[in-house]
């Protein structure tokens, strides 16, 4: 059972690597597309913003369903209709076309991030939870790290079009293969875990507490916040990295495709290492202080590489920060996955990841249209550097501030877990 459980968490990563692929040819081949479809800069941000506008509130819709109907459907049902939007993106002829299709493209993905801590929580032991989100999770950078050269390679040689048709044909064989091999697995009975700590706050109720319990709790908001600053750090790289490359730093197509793998690499590290990393700190310290560690320590170091990324003179340097910056942020990027299973009752754990995950998207439409608005005004990058590691230094310190600062201080307080009875 336990290579089964493992064999599924790897498949999802590589249909994460498809699922990062599929959004990173979008900003790979923005310098084709926009140059044939005359499209400018605070165009082209909305275009990259309208992907969080359908992706975040499915982000919660997608969590909710996963608790409701299991996420083995969700999932095939996800996976099947991301792949048909991506390839829909080789049809569109202008902007609002584009526009249109971005938003049900996101939509579509949504729901992938609260199936994978859906799956981890109902089926890991808790002191393995991270490491099987981390893993999961994984084959997003690995996704971004080779759709430089390779949708690099196929949109010059064949035309930007054909990149995103092939990459959605791959997609629809994995819908297949996970509805016919690996999709029962998730059926199987879950795993006992112990008590989180925002448990029912009625004694007299033996059900779930309602999601309005849980969103309402400071370190839940907290934790959101955090995640907001991740994506609004991913969101900005992943969209505005390559043109910046190509504009900003005058690379040619060629050589910016190889250039963008340099940070993907060190994201795989992160994201792969970051959960088991998370797992060892909280098996050799109080959960709660090694999640801060992990969650505020490194994103406030992602958010100073970025910040300082924007104002360096050589490309060399600014390869090298927004690379740091990378693998910062994906080893922070477990943990608020894992908190939320800290603090939440087993079924009502997808419908609150997807919950955060909405909240934390909107720092993915945010980051990519801020950008672009800043661009046109000033005609430079750097403010929008300075501005996205402003937001993850905020972040890092709400981490620090509103999580409880140990296990036995979060079942002490009163407002954290009796908001009920207030």
């Amino acid at each position: 059972m336990k290579s089964k459980r493992w064999s599924v968490i790897l498949f999802l990563a590589a249909c994460g690597a498809i699922n990062y692929t599929d959004r990173s040819a979008f900003g790979i081949t923005a310098p084709l597309f926009s140059k044939e479809l005359g499209i400018g800069p605070a165009e082209l941000g909305l275009l990259f913003g309208a992907f969080s506008i359908g992706y975040a509130p499915f982000n919660f819709v997608g969590g909710w369903a996963s608790d409701r109907f299991g996420a083995n459907r969700v999932f095939a049902v996800a996976l099947a209709l991301w792949s048909v939007f991506c390839a829909a993106i080789a049809g569109t002829f202008n902007m609002m076309s584009m526009l249109v299709v971005r938003i049900l493209f996101g939509a579509a993905e949504g729901p992938f991030g609260s199936l994978i801590n859906k799956i981890s929580n109902d089926r890991f032991e808790p002191e393995e939870a991270a490491a099987a989100v981390g893993v999961g999770n994984a084959g997003n950078p690995v996704g971004a790290a080779v759709a430089g050269p390779i949708v690099g390679y196929i949109a010059i040689t064949y035309g930007w079009r054909w990149s995103f048709i092939v990459f959605g044909a791959l997609g629809l064989v994995m819908a297949i293969v996970w509805v016919v091999r690996m999709g029962g697995w998730t059926r199987a009975q879950r795993i006992a875990r112990p008590a989180p700590v925002l448990s029912q706050p009625d004694p007299a109720r033996s059900d779930a507490p309602p999601l309005r319990f849980y969103i309402s709790r400071s370190p839940i908001m907290a934790t959101a916040f955090a995640f907001f600053a991740i994506n609004y750090i991913l969101y900005f790289f992943l969209s505005w990295f390559p043109s910046y490359l190509v504009t900003a730093r005058h690379l040619s197509m060629a050589s910016m495709s190889i250039t963008t793998v340099i940070p993907w690499v060190l994201g795989i590290i992160g994201m792969a290492g970051g959960g088991f990393l998370t797992d060892y700190a909280a098996q050799h310290m109080d959960r709660f202080v090694s999640r801060k560690l992990m969650l505020g320590g490194f994103l406030a170091l992602s958010s100073l590489c970025i910040g300082f990324g924007g104002m360096v003179d050589s490309l060399t340097g600014a390869v090298e920060l927004m690379s740091l910056s990378v693998l910062f942020m994906y080893l922070s990027a477990s943990a608020p996955w894992v908190i939320i299973q800290d603090l939440v009752e087993p079924e009502r754990v997808g419908a609150v990841s997807g919950f955060n995950h909405m909240l934390a998207n909107l720092g993915g439409l945010a980051g990519p249209v801020i950008t672009g608005f800043i661009i046109s005004a000033t005609g430079s990058y750097t403010s929008a550097f300075v501005l996205a590691g402003g937001i993850g230094i905020v972040a890092a310190l709400g981490v620090a501030v509103f999580l409880p600062r140990s296990v036995a201080a979060a079942h002490d307080l009163p407002w954290l877990a009796g908001g009920l009875r207030r």
